[in-house]
């Protein structure tokens, strides 16, 4: 599921040689999955499979054999198995010198900690085994003067906590240690906007499915943060281990499970998903063929970010230095620029029992023909979802994609009126795919994107809400030609910089410039999700500067993509070559959601 060759390379850095290959050395992996809980309230989606395709991983880059890997799946994951198994294959199985990997995919929560070694934020992680019970609701409590909420030790039966799992990771003194958790570690409350396409790894209440006909809205003021961030990964750093420690959030936040249309499809832990994906070779930043341990964090932290998920994947190494360490080596840099243009929008269809047989039927062909891009599957297989329901007399209808966020709801006395506008958030979807999916694994230059909201409100970082002004300033580490543009979320194309004379300008390495030009964003409908895209090249990019001379690229009200599609086009021709991209030129995005201002 995640570590790839990490281990490989970590190992052959940390010891000077990778005596873990040799005969003398006894490596062993355990790896734990639990999908299906004793109870049935807390599953999950995809974890099975995310074990498997971990343990194909390893044996298939030779960092294990079939014989040094155990697995622990579902039922046989109890909290005795797990900890028995730790010790008697990870402990007592190896010796100095070797490597020992341990993966957890499952639930996590914070619980209340009792015995006073949690001084940052008072709070204890836990992970989830299958016989995992959790009973009560969490407890308010104040912890240096600030008040937050976690689980009560004494409601929670066979957890395991992070100071559990310390004691077992003092015991590898000597080996080379890789602890990787894809689990939740909060105990604060998430919605789960969109229950059908995104779940989270964290305990709850039962989740309200909100109905097209309710208002969504905003984060009144900045969520409440810990006292400082914190993560399991820095609570189990012991003595005398060399320890990579990568998980898939902060313990504030959630960690994630969505469905994939790209290789490995299906639904996969986030985290898990972007990590194998950067091993495979896109998280090989500089080009050189080599992924460390700064390359994969960046990648994780950057793709996670503008895939639009809310986690943040958290690191620690013991000793420092190993973040500059070589994980993998992935061959010739040429064959890690491949890139992959999405034809293809796959939405699922949901109707309530308000919408006849024969209304669904049109529902499907109408939309068909209005997004021709658009093919209708299986919610598992989703990248979007199409919500439609009826309230009396009126029709309302929805865009969700695979991150949970939603498009402003559509609503109107006919269904034609409703389909003809949530047709436009599907094809406004389809472009900002394309973009975001116009990615560059083997860029050699960089550069920042920062925004600023002028708003009477603090909100979480990457809300905007209805009269919001924003700007976006860039700084390039590099020189090069900059161009900025958005795309809102009817497919509306903007470009942002340089200005309309389409004149592209050289920016020297860290200067700064501010877009749009002497103006400001003005936040409106209709909301959703907007994109911002910043593209920073070393030639001058004058097949695409062409659509700069424009005020917008697109019509939002044209049936088809016209123009569009011949941006996009235009895009991909510039920046790839027979499918793979070119190594001069580099990109950022933010995704940001806009929301009605609640009056």
């Amino acid at each position: 599921m995640m570590s790839r060759t990490l281990i490989a390379v970590i190992v052959a850095v940390v010891l000077a040689a990778a005596a873990w290959q040799s005969a003398s050395a006894a490596n062993r992996a355990l790896l734990v999955g639990v999908e299906e809980y004793s109870n049935p309230e807390y599953n999950l989606k995809g974890v099975k499979e995310d074990v498997r395709l971990l343990k194909e991983m390893l044996i298939r880059k030779n960092i294990f054999v079939d014989g040094e890997i155990r697995t622990l799946v579902n039922k046989e994951a109890t909290r005795k198995a797990i900890i028995s198994t730790f010790k008697d294959w990870l402990i007592n199985s190896t010796k100095a010198g070797d490597l020992a990997l341990f993966y957890f995919s499952g639930h996590g929560i914070q619980v209340w900690d009792e015995n006073g070694d949690e001084v940052q934020d008072g709070k204890d992680e836990a992970i989830l085994p299958w016989d995992a019970k959790v009973t009560g609701d969490r407890e308010k409590r104040t912890f240096r003067g600030r008040t937050s909420v976690a689980f009560a030790q004494k409601t929670t039966e066979n957890v395991i906590l992070d100071d559990e799992l310390g004691d077992l990771l003092k015991e590898l003194k000597g080996r080379t240690v890789v602890f990787l958790s894809d689990s939740c570690h909060s105990g604060s409350v998430y919605k789960r906007i969109n229950p059908h396409l995104v779940q989270y790894k964290t305990l709850e209440g039962p989740h309200s499915y909100k109905s097209v006909f309710e208002t969504r809205e905003a984060t009144p003021t900045v969520a409440e943060r810990p006292i400082e961030k914190t993560n399991i990964g820095g609570d189990l750093l012991v003595p005398g281990v060399n320890m990579a420690a990568l998980t898939a959030s902060e313990d504030s936040q959630p960690a994630e499970i969505a469905p994939f249309d790209r290789n490995p499809t299906g639904f996969h832990s986030v985290f898990t998903w972007y990590l194998l994906n950067g091993l495979e070779g896109k998280a090989d930043l500089d080009g050189d063929g080599n992924i460390t341990l700064n390359e994969l964090v960046k990648f994780l932290e950057e793709e996670i970010k503008r895939g639009g998920y809310a986690q943040v994947p958290q690191h620690e190494f013991q000793p420092k230095g190993l973040e500059t360490l070589v994980l993998a080596s992935v061959g010739v840099p040429a064959s890690q620029g491949s890139v992959e243009q999405p034809t293809r929008l796959l939405c699922s269809l949901k109707t309530d029992a308000g919408i006849a047989a024969h209304e669904r039927t049109a529902i499907e062909s109408k939309l068909r023909s209005a997004v021709p891009p658009l093919d209708w599957v299986p919610a598992e297989r989703a990248a979007c979802m199409i919500e439609v329901e009826k309230s009396g007399n009126s029709y309302g209808a929805r865009l969700s994609d695979s991150t949970g966020s939603y498009w402003e709801a559509r609503r109107g006395s006919t269904l034609d009126q409703v389909l003809q506008e949530v047709a436009k958030d599907a094809r406004g979807y389809y472009v900002q795919a394309n973009v975001i999916a116009l990615r560059n694994p083997v860029n050699k230059i960089d550069l920042n994107l920062t925004y600023t909201v002028k708003s009477p409100a603090a909100r979480k970082e990457g809300e905007l809400v209805e009269g919001d002004y924003v700007d976006f300033r860039i700084t390039p580490k590099s020189a090069g030609y900059l161009l900025i543009f958005s795309v809102d979320t009817v497919g509306t194309i903007y470009p942002l910089y340089p200005g309309r004379d389409g004149n592209l300008k050289s920016l020297a390495a860290n200067q700064s410039v501010v877009a749009p030009e002497n103006e400001r964003l003005k936040v409106e409908a209709p909301f959703g999700r907007d994109l911002v895209f910043a593209v920073l090249t070393k030639a001058p990019p004058e097949s695409v500067a062409r659509f700069w001379k424009q005020d917008q690229i697109g019509d939002p009200d044209a049936v088809w993509l016209t123009g569009r599609t011949e941006f996009l086009e235009a895009l991909w021709t510039e920046f790839t070559k027979s499918g793979r991209a070119t190594n001069d030129w580099t990109s950022r995005l933010w995704l940001l959601k806009s929301f009605r201002s609640a009056k």
